[in-house]
């Protein structure tokens, strides 16, 4: 049925909640900040509320990159120099490779009957760090990020960029598997192809979007495909 899956990659293939929290540490430590799991929680309450308005098209990634700073900055009466804990955050996300479980295992299976791509938003030479490095990287055919782009999933104008990019007959061919409701399967109804949402946390689906497939472990992927 399917030739071609386009895979997100935080939170989808990419443990980016362990990624996030390592980082973060390692970011305010070497700022003389400290750190603690309340400060964390805080800090990703901010930044969640932030890519919310990012997918909506409300904000640019620019801004939500300085701001989330700055916003913690206020929480914990500090002053911050937001660019540059930013600049030392992105090093330290770029060095993350941690991937959530089975994913090695599921792209090893999926890359000998598909072609495989990641589609996914975020900083471009930080994605492309982590990526390249990744055990999952020989697995893949190519990356496309919105940076890169100049364009953000769920806006069709992401996916019609990657639709010039690969080989395909028909949207048919084409499933995106991802975990974000706003940007991964918003924008796979908007680009008019097939999707799976990657809920592992049980998650309550919504009228809103459709949906081919729901899977709660990416393992039930090899009993779908």
């Amino acid at each position: 049925m399917y030739s071609i899956i386009l895979f997100d990659m935080d939170d989808t293939l990419f443990d980016f909640q362990k990624a996030q929290e390592v980082s973060i540490k390692n970011t305010l430590i070497k700022n003389n900040i400290v750190y603690s799991d309340s400060i964390y929680e805080c800090y990703k309450k901010i930044n969640h509320n932030l890519w919310i308005q990012f997918d909506q098209g409300k904000i640019t990634k620019d801004y939500v990159q300085t701001e989330r700073f700055y916003q913690l900055s206020k929480r914990l009466n500090q002053e911050f120099d937001c660019e540059r804990i930013n600049y030392d955050y992105q090093i330290n996300l770029a060095k993350q490779t941690c991937l959530i479980r089975d994913a090695k295992k599921i792209c090893i299976e999926l890359s000998k009957r598909y072609s495989l791509f990641i589609a996914t938003n975020g900083v471009g030479s930080t994605q492309k760090n982590r990526f390249y490095n990744s055990q999952i990287f020989p697995y893949f055919k190519d990356i496309f990020i919105s940076e890169d782009i100049g364009f953000s999933k769920p806006n069709i104008e992401f996916f019609n960029a990657v639709f010039l990019k690969i080989d395909y007959s028909s949207k048919k061919d084409i499933l995106l598997v991802g975990d974000s409701l706003t940007s991964d399967i918003c924008g796979a109804n908007k680009a008019g192809i097939d999707c799976c949402w990657y809920n592992p946390y049980g998650a309550n689906p919504t009228n809103k979007y459709r949906m081919t497939y729901m899977i709660s472990e990416l393992r039930q992927l090899l009993a779908i495909l």
